[in-house]
């Protein structure tokens, strides 16, 4: 070994990596990652990537300041590009859409282009059965249920008014079991 700390522990965690993927093996990544093929948006990444080690390095001559400010501006080219990208995708879609007589090859590319799913609405139920279609009839609906869920049936209590007093008698056991 030498006699650098940084040499032996780059070392040591080599060995323990090396070890775990010869004995245990390596999982796949579970999440997908965002990753495009435009060559601006990977030299983009690739600059900024180079700022962060160059910030990291603790290098005392630079100003922080300036990297910071050059990683922040490397961030919104790279979020502007993705947004020029992910656009022309879309007016893609968007002419192909509008082109062609195929149903199926249509409704492929709208599905493609609202890719987004949205939240199915709540089913309630009035008294007598019937499905409630407004909004404020299922707030109304769904506030009484509770209201009388956790109130057992009791009137709901009044609410606190006048300046904080200590009690006048402690609370028992028995009230706190209740």
């Amino acid at each position: 070994m030498t006699d650098e700390p940084n040499k032996q522990l780059a070392a040591i965690v080599e060995c323990i990596n090396k070890s775990a993927a010869k004995e245990v093996g390596t999982v796949k990544r579970s999440t997908k990652r965002a990753h495009t093929n435009d060559p601006q948006v990977v030299s983009l990444v690739a600059e900024r990537h180079k700022l962060r080690l160059l910030l990291n390095n603790n290098d005392l001559s630079m100003d922080v300041k300036v990297v910071r400010k050059q990683i922040n501006q490397m961030k919104r080219k790279i979020n502007r590009r993705l947004k020029e990208v992910n656009d022309s995708i879309a007016e893609k879609l968007a002419v192909e859409i509008t082109s062609t007589d195929s149903s199926r090859r249509m409704f492929e590319a709208v599905r493609q282009l609202a890719d987004h799913k949205t939240p199915s609405s709540v089913c309630v139920t009035n008294s007598s059965g019937e499905t409630v279609g407004s909004d404020t009839e299922k707030a109304e609906i769904i506030r009484n249920y509770f209201e009388k869920q956790y109130n057992n049936g009791e009137e709901p209590l009044e609410p606190f008014e006048g300046h904080p007093r200590p009690l006048t008698t402690p609370i028992s056991p028995i009230e706190v079991e209740m």
